[in-house]
């Protein structure tokens, strides 16, 4: 779950018993302000540079604070970097202290064409689903999943994924960790599609891909197999 900077703000001025008034000196907004954004009223409307500053405030990673903006979207290796780290390092890291979570671009994939995404990916929709969810419920995504979703959209890391820190006001090193392993998704090869173990024929790409449609579209219909009627001459 990306928790949402509104929430991390207003929790850490209550958590260290901080009035709006303390607040608005201590950063230079004015108290009104503190509200306003607090009670959601001018959120959206809130300059990045304001954003900001209050992430500073809290001594908040920039990552941290742009994927907590949840519906807008910075991509790696062009709005900002980080800096790589052993992907032995990576994979320790992820294990114990980040976990994967879907942004607002890959829910609004998966919110029109599930269908397609699981046939390209072999991911079930049931779990695509808990993928899409994962944004604002305790759902996480494997490192294979990641791969082979972003593989199938032709997408990198940053645009459709945020790496969330258990300690997540306290991080600052999980930009290096996402930078890493958009990095190593970049440079993963997955299988060929297959169709089942039983077909030993070669198809062309052409063919291979009007299967894919044609598989596509019976799960979008929500189709069943038409079983012979052996009672019929």
């Amino acid at each position: 779950m990306i928790p949402w900077f509104r929430n991390l703000f207003a929790d850490y001025r209550r958590t260290n018993g901080l009035t709006r008034k303390q607040v608005a000196i201590e950063t230079g907004f004015s108290e009104s302000f503190i509200q306003k954004f607090e009670n959601e009223e001018i959120l959206t409307n809130t300059r990045m540079e304001n954003i900001f500053r209050l992430g500073d405030y809290m001594r908040m990673s920039k990552y941290n604070t742009l994927i907590s903006l949840r519906d807008k979207t910075y991509v790696l290796g062009i709005d900002l970097s980080g800096d790589p780290v052993p992907e032995d390092i990576m994979f320790q890291e992820l294990n114990n202290k980040y976990a994967i979570n879907a942004l607002g671009n890959l829910i609004d994939i998966l919110s029109v064409d599930m269908a397609a995404v699981s046939v390209k990916t072999n991911i079930s929709e049931v779990r695509l689903n808990e993928i899409k969810k994962s944004r604002l419920e305790n759902f996480s995504v494997s490192v294979n999943e990641a791969i082979l979703i972003c593989k199938a959209l032709n997408k990198k890391f940053s645009e459709i994924f945020a790496l969330v820190a258990e300690d997540f006001r306290g991080d600052q090193n999980a930009i290096n960790i996402a930078q890493t392993l958009q990095n190593y998704i970049e440079n993963q090869r997955i299988p060929e599609t297959t169709f089942g173990s039983e077909i030993a024929i070669d198809i062309s790409n052409d063919e291979k891909e009007f299967l894919i449609e044609m598989l596509t579209a019976f799960r979008k219909l929500r189709l069943s197999p038409q079983k012979p009627d052996h009672n019929k001459q």
